[in-house]
């Protein structure tokens, strides 16, 4: 049925071992069931005993299957050709997992009965003498063995390849904790002195605080320490009262805070609101002004005439006839053709222009950068020649009157309009000389 197998599925060891209890004292009870059973039945239940041997480690499961196990056996024939054809290695896996759990006696009895089973169809098959029954059991232990020395060796091999990653792995974790836990204690360290330094901070505060009371009071006459009290409690009061206004506010404002959100809410839905309604308005208005005007009647038509009328003699026309524009634009035939003509000579006097401010910035350098005549040379005297022979005459003139004027004695300076006559017999040389190219 559903609940046996739900039951079968279920690993609880409550109920494994009370369906095991069940079928033992049923096939103890009435030992006709076995046979009045099916092959397929017989074969679940086995298969379930079998499995609860195999996969559990609870000494009672282990009794009770080993129990029901050779129950069967010693009530069915049939059951002991299922179980040598179907369950080979039951006999050693039985010795090996429930030797010494204290029902000894039962695993005597059904391990009795699997090689009795088994040695009496290799004495039908085979015809040995009696005196070799125990060889091949002899030769199934030792193989047994063998295989499972190599298993284990493989397992151990395996779990020694292991083991490096495993060590660092457990030293990484474990170094990990114990740093956790270090910062963990040195934490609490850190808060429980931060406590104490708060706690003493309190108390000294607490202590100056009484003491200086006390020097008050010391100070204070016997008539004023009621008064001075009264105050003190007054100032605590204050203190008091602000402390719990502040809480019931907060408390209060917890309590409506939903609702100033729902307000707020609403102010701003209706701000936006009205912003709309201001730009649909503004806009029907735009909407409205564009429409087209009514008609005129004859009174409005005739003021509107008149009014432009008014306007024109005010304001006449400045346009001009066909012949007046014939006129303007002969008259500005004549200025361009005028132009054009005077442009060459005032471009060449604009040149000329240009040319001579551009020597004079020169000669001002030249003259800004000379050398003082400690350290003047012989070819420095060139950069001052003049290029124009009318400069170059007036230069030498002016050099040759004060260098005779130098020669005189005090007393023929002494007049005012002294002229002193040049020989001209050196200007036609010098004039030649100072000439340094191009036409003057």
């Amino acid at each position: 049925s559903k609940h046996y197998e739900s039951a079968q599925i279920c690993e609880d060891d409550d109920i494994a071992s009370a369906t095991l209890t069940m079928w033992y004292n049923i096939f103890r009870t009435n030992s006709a069931a076995l046979a009045e059973m099916g092959n397929r039945a017989l074969t679940d239940i086995m298969d379930d005993l079998v499995y609860k041997m195999s996969s559990s480690s609870n000494p009672v499961i282990g009794r009770t299957a080993v129990k029901t196990l050779a129950l069967i056996l010693d009530q069915s024939s049939s059951s002991r050709e299922l179980v040598r054809r179907r369950y080979r290695g039951l006999a050693h896996l039985a010795e090996k997992d429930w030797r010494g759990k204290g029902f000894d006696s039962t695993l005597d009895q059904l391990q009795d009965q699997l090689q009795s089973d088994y040695f009496c169809k290799e004495l039908k098959n085979y015809t040995v003498s009696p005196h070799a029954i125990k060889k091949p059991s002899e030769d199934f232990v030792r193989a047994a063995c063998v295989i499972q020395a190599a298993w284990r060796a493989h397992q151990t091999r395996k779990r020694l390849k292991k083991l490096p990653r495993a060590i660092s792995t457990l030293q990484r974790s474990f170094r990990h904790k114990r740093k956790e836990q270090q910062e963990h204690t040195e934490r609490q360290r850190v808060e429980e002195e931060l406590r104490h330094q708060v706690c003493l901070r309190r108390q000294r505060a607490m202590r100056q605080f009484r003491q200086h009371q006390l020097h008050l009071m010391e100070i204070l006459p016997a008539a004023q320490v009621q008064r001075y009290l009264g105050e003190l409690e007054n100032k605590a009061a204050l203190v008091i009262q602000r402390v719990w206004r502040g809480h019931r506010v907060r408390r209060h404002f917890q309590l409506h805070k939903h609702t100033l959100r729902r307000y707020r809410a609403a102010v701003t839905l209706q701000r936006a609101i009205v912003r709309f309604l201001k730009r649909r308005k503004a806009q029907s208005s735009i909407h409205t002004s564009l429409k087209a005007p009514k008609g005129l009647s004859d009174s409005r038509r005739t003021d509107l005439k008149q009014w432009i009328q008014e306007h024109i003699s005010l304001h006449p026309s400045s346009v001009v006839s066909v012949d007046g524009c014939a006129e303007l634009h002969q008259k500005a035939q004549r200025l361009l053709r005028q132009h054009l003509i005077n442009r060459a000579s005032d471009r060449a006097h604009e040149q000329h222009g240009q040319a001579l401010l551009a020597q004079i910035n020169t000669d001002i350098e030249l003259l800004l950068n000379a050398p003082s005549l400690k350290d003047a040379r012989a070819e420095d005297v060139n950069l001052f020649l003049s290029r124009s022979r009318p400069i170059a005459t007036r230069a030498r003139q002016a050099h040759n009157a004060l260098m005779q004027s130098m020669r005189l004695p005090w007393w023929r300076t002494l007049g005012e309009g002294t002229t002193l006559e040049e020989p001209r017999k050196d200007y036609d040389f010098d004039i030649a000389a100072l000439y340094l190219g191009g036409t003057s």
